[in-house]
C-alpha cells in the first residue's frame, strides 16, 4: 500500500486538501480557492495526476483502479471528477486530461469554486534508467474567455479600419477623376524608334555609313552581303569611302 502523498507533490498540499474534502473542520480559505481555481485553468493537477498515477502502476506494480482509489491516498477523492485518466501499458504512460469546466463546476459547486476555462492534458513515462516516471507533456494555461467589451472592441477597430480604408481609397480615386484643371486622360504620343541601317541597292561590300548605307552612321563601317548588313567596326578616326572598299581612318 502506498504512503507517498500526492498532497506534498509540487507543493499543493492544501489545496488537494480541500478538494478532496477529507477534514470537515478544516476551514477552506480564499488562498486555497484561488490555488484551486489556479491549478486547474493551468492543468497543475493533470501533471500531478499523471506523474503520480504513472509511478502508482509502472513502479508500484499497482492496477489504474487501485491507483485511483482514495483509500490508498495516491489520489484525492474528488480527483476523478475533475479529470480522465488514461494508460499506455505498451508505452508505459500515463495521460492526464480534465473533463469540461461545466462537469467539473458541477462538482465543486459546494466548495465556490468556479473555472471559466481548464488547461491542458499532462502525460507521463516510465524511465527505468530513472527508476521512475518523468512528465513528457506539461500542460498548457487555457485562454481566458473573451468578454463582450472586449469583443466590441475588437470589432469598433476592425470597423475604424475600413472606414478609414474606404475614405482613403474613395478619396484618392476622386482626386484622380477629378485631376488638375486642364488636365485630360489622354495618352502621351507614342514614341518612334529610329529606323535600322539597310543596304539598301548596294552591291556587296564594305560601306562608310554615309556611302549608301539607308540609316547609317558616318563613323562606322558596316558591310553588305546579298542584301544583309552587319556592323565591321566604329570608326574612331572617321571613315573613308572607296567604292564599296571602305574602310576606318
Amino acid at each position: 500500500m502506498r504512503t507517498r502523498s500526492t498532497a506534498a507533490f509540487f507543493g499543493l498540499g492544501a489545496t488537494l486538501a480541500y478538494l478532496s474534502i477529507a477534514a470537515p473542520a478544516h476551514a477552506v480559505t480564499m488562498a486555497e480557492l484561488q490555488m484551486g481555481e489556479y491549478a486547474i485553468q493551468n492543468g497543475v493537477f493533470n501533471a500531478v495526476f499523471a506523474k503520480e498515477v504513472c509511478s502508482c502502476i509502472f513502479v508500484d506494480g499497482l492496477t489504474l483502479q487501485d491507483c485511483t482509489d482514495p483509500i490508498r491516498d495516491n489520489l484525492p477523492p474528488v480527483a476523478t471528477s475533475l479529470v480522465n485518466i488514461s494508460v499506455d501499458p505498451v508505452n508505459q504512460t500515463v495521460s492526464s486530461s480534465y473533463k469540461g469546466a461545466d462537469e467539473i463546476n458541477a462538482a465543486l459547486a459546494s466548495l465556490s469554486v468556479t473555472v471559466a476555462s481548464v488547461g491542458g492534458p499532462a502525460s507521463a513515462k516510465y524511465d527505468p534508467n530513472l527508476y521512475g516516471c518523468v512528465l513528457t507533456l506539461l500542460p498548457v494555461a487555457a485562454a481566458p474567455p473573451a468578454s463582450a467589451g472586449d469583443a466590441g472592441a475588437d470589432a469598433g477597430i476592425v470597423s475604424g479600419d475600413a472606414g478609414m480604408d474606404a475614405g482613403m481609397d474613395a478619396g484618392v480615386d476622386a482626386g484622380l477623376d477629378a485631376g488638375a484643371p486642364g488636365a485630360t486622360d489622354a495618352a502621351p504620343p507614342a514614341v518612334t524608334a529610329p529606323a535600322a541601317p539597310d543596304c539598301g541597292p548596294l552591291a556587296d561590300g564594305q560601306y562608310c555609313g554615309d556611302d549608301g548605307i539607308e540609316n547609317g552612321d558616318a563613323s562606322t563601317l558596316y558591310a553588305c552581303s546579298a542584301g544583309s548588313l552587319s556592323t565591321v567596326q566604329v570608326c574612331a578616326s572617321g571613315c573613308e569611302d572607296n567604292f564599296g572598299m571602305d574602310a576606318c581612318n
